[in-house]
């Protein structure tokens, strides 16, 4: 092939044409009607190509052991985060047993205690967190929350499973350590 203006403006258009159609189809988030297109012309030609190449490229697979290979690579994967999530659930019962043997010194009190745990912080502009604990727990506006080291703040709205707690302290020293709160009312 040689290199002449006429492979130069053919090679410019396909690539404008190629940033138009990948431009159109993200701003559409993959519905775009050049998609369907592309789709209607090249499918035809994927599926004639995977028929013809799928022989070959299982005739690989099991000489050289890849679905095998590759699904045992998926198990363990699996039972990698699996092992992962259980430390992580038995690392929190500690810590909320801990928590809530500290908690537990309040019951005497007469207060209710609910345990939950924080699953959202506010930004950097916004003092308050949310709890994964709401009205379907009994927890109401104006109540007070408590961590096993003290005050922590005020509910100030409920859902029916979570709440948000205005803090008493500075959001980014609560968003930076882990901990698990609990609402106390009066009963």
């Amino acid at each position: 092939m040689h290199d002449n203006r006429r492979t130069r403006l053919v090679l410019g258009v396909l690539l404008v044409l190629a940033i138009v159609l990948i431009t159109l189809d993200f701003r559409d988030g993959g519905a775009s009607p050049a998609r369907n297109v592309g789709a209607d012309i090249f499918g035809p030609v994927e599926r004639v190509t995977h028929d013809v190449t799928n022989p070959v490229a299982s005739l690989f697979d099991s000489i050289t052991g890849g679905p095998s290979a590759q699904s045992t690579i998926a198990s363990l994967q699996q039972q990698n985060a699996e092992l992962r999530a259980e430390l992580s659930r038995a690392q929190l019962s500690q810590t909320a047993r801990q928590q809530l043997s500290r908690l537990l010194q309040l019951d005497a009190g007469g207060y209710r205690i609910v345990a939950a745990s924080v699953i959202a912080a506010g930004g950097a502009y916004s003092d308050t967190v949310t709890l994964d604990a709401g009205s379907h727990d009994g927890i109401k506006p104006d109540e007070t929350v408590l961590s096993g080291s003290g005050f922590v703040g005020t509910v100030t709205q409920v859902s029916a499973d979570t709440s948000t707690v205005l803090l008493a302290a500075d959001a980014s020293s609560v968003s930076a350590c882990s901990w698990r709160a609990a609402a106390r009312s009066a009963t």
